[in-house]
């Protein structure tokens, strides 16, 4: 849902600021996703990773 707004607002303003008319293929919408995806895998795994490797009494203690 926030994806379709992201796209929409984006469109309106290409359209208000130039006579560019954006085209969105199945190519591009699959690259973007796939990209979004892996982009969020990536970036959350890590701190993930690092969490699970903390003593929970060590980490309780820190805060």
């Amino acid at each position: 849902m926030i994806r379709k707004f992201a796209i929409s607002l984006g469109t309106a303003l290409i359209n208000i600021r130039s006579n560019l008319h954006a085209a969105y293929t199945l190519n591009t919408l699959l690259i973007i996703s796939i990209v979004t995806l892996l982009t969020g895998v990536i970036l959350g795994t890590s701190p993930a990773l690092r969490a699970s490797r903390l003593d929970p009494v060590e980490a309780i203690r820190k805060e």
